[in-house]
């Protein structure tokens, strides 16, 4: 019998994620239509990939809440313009 499970929640913070990882990361949520929760925090990406991410991010209906706290190489209004 096989069970399909619905990936709801990602924790990632912490694993140095740099600029190509977050982009992949991104492409992961284009396809993704049940993460709810996502942490991105203390990561190594810069404003550059997170750019990127952030237009995937935009096809995703279902993601409610993005934790990408202490990120130090993303500015905090660079990212929030680019969010909005």
């Amino acid at each position: 019998m096989t069970t399909n499970t619905a990936l709801r929640e990602l924790s990632l913070g912490g694993n140095k994620i740099n600029n190509e990882g977050i982009s992949l990361l991104g492409a992961f949520l284009d396809k993704n239509s049940t993460l709810f929760y996502l942490d991105i925090s203390k990561n190594c990406f810069s404003d550059k990939g997170f750019t990127i991410f952030a237009r995937h991010l935009a096809s995703s209906l279902s993601l409610m809440y993005l934790d990408m706290r202490k990120s130090k190489d993303v500015s905090d209004e660079y990212s929030l313009v680019t969010l909005a």
